[in-house]
C-alpha cells in the first residue's frame, strides 16, 4: 500500500507545479471537504453543502447555532495557520497549542482555556459500556514532550503516512485537552 502511495504521490509530482487557477480549485475543495469531515465526526449538523456555502460566501445557515458556524470557520482558519506555519516550521507543542486556541475561538460556555491543557482527568464511557481513562492531567505536559521527542526521532525513519497514523493514534490516547482532542489530532496528522 505504501508503496501504491509513493507512486501516486510521484504521479502528482511530475504534474507540478499545477496552474494557480486549478491549485486554487484543488485547495479550496481541500478546505471545505477536510472542515466538513472533521467537524462532523464530533457531532456538527452542517451538511457538507451547507459547510462549503458558509466558508465560500461568509453568509450564516438558518437554523444552526453560534457554535457550529464558530467551529467551521475556526476549523478553516486552522487549517491556513497550519500550511502557512509549515512553511518555516515544524510540528511542535506550541503548533499544537496554536491549532487548539485557533478551533476554540470566540466560543463560549467552555470551562476550559483554549490553547492550554486539560486541568482535570477526562475520559470516555465505551460502546462496552465501560470507562477509558486518558492520560492523567498532571502527566500531560511530561506525555506531550515525549511524544514530540518521538515525533522528531522517527520521521527520518518511518514512512509519512505510518508517521502520521501513529502520531495521531498517540496523540488522541494522551488526550491533552479537555475537548477538541480529535480535530487537533487529525490537523497534527495531516501536518506529517
Amino acid at each position: 500500500m505504501l508503496k501504491k502511495i509513493d507512486e501516486l504521490r510521484k504521479q502528482l509530482d511530475q504534474q507540478r507545479p499545477l496552474r494557480p487557477d486549478l491549485m486554487h480549485t484543488i485547495a479550496q475543495k481541500f478546505r471545505e471537504e477536510w472542515t466538513y469531515h472533521s467537524n462532523a465526526i464530533e457531532g456538527n449538523t452542517f451538511t457538507y453543502q451547507e459547510t462549503a456555502f458558509f466558508l465560500r460566501e461568509g453568509l450564516t445557515v438558518k437554523g444552526k447555532s453560534l457554535r457550529e458556524h464558530l467551529e467551521i470557520v475556526n476549523h478553516a482558519e486552522a487549517i491556513d495557520f497550519l500550511q502557512e506555519s509549515l512553511q518555516d516550521r515544524d510540528l511542535s507543542e506550541r503548533l499544537i497549542k496554536d491549532l487548539h486556541a485557533i478551533l476554540f475561538q470566540g466560543v463560549r460556555n467552555i470551562d476550559f482555556s483554549p490553547g492550554n491543557y486539560k486541568k482535570k482527568d477526562n475520559h470516555v464511557l465505551t460502546l462496552s459500556g465501560n470507562i477509558h481513562h486518558y492520560t492523567p492531567a498532571i502527566q500531560v505536559p511530561s506525555e506531550m514532550e515525549a511524544l514530540l521527542r518521538w515525533y522528531h526521532e522517527s520521521k527520518d525513519q518511518m514512512h509519512p503516512v505510518q508517521l502520521a497514523a501513529v502520531f495521531h493514534h498517540k496523540l488522541v490516547a494522551i488526550h491533552p485537552f479537555t475537548d477538541g482532542n480529535g480535530r487537533v489530532s487529525r490537523l497534527a496528522m495531516n501536518a506529517i
